[in-house]
């Protein structure tokens, strides 16, 4: 019988899908998954080599981290700059509110229903 979806027969379908599981199966061992240290001696070559390049990895991807650390600091500053320049900018927005809610009220007219609407959603 053909299998219209992926064009094979059952018995192929049925033959890939046991191989597929026999993939899938947990180790019984698992001393067989580990994997063995090769021991390297401090002195040889080999060992100075690696150990050179690792260090030159670390410098780097420490100098990587400073550097997006001086980054985001920067960024922090610029925000929180921001941040104060807006605050300060509501203050000032509220005291003005303030002041002309005081002179409307002062001379006894009534402020236009539209701002009466939104100050009291406030």
């Amino acid at each position: 019988m053909q299998d219209s979806y992926a064009g094979n027969t059952e018995e192929e379908l049925d033959t890939s899908l046991s191989v597929a599981d026999s993939k899938t199966e947990p180790k019984t061992s698992s001393k067989s998954r580990k994997r063995r240290r090769q021991s390297t001696d401090p002195s040889s070559e080999e060992y100075k080599k690696k150990r050179e390049l690792n260090n030159i990895s670390v410098r780097k991807s420490r100098e990587k981290a400073r550097h997006k650390q001086q980054e985001t600091e920067g960024r922090v500053e610029i925000l929180s700059a921001e941040n104060n320049r807006l605050q300060e900018r509501v203050d000032s927005l509220e005291k003005e509110l303030t002041i002309l809610k005081g002179l409307f009220s002062n001379i006894g007219a009534s402020l236009p229903g539209e701002v009466t609407k939104f100050l009291s959603a406030e």
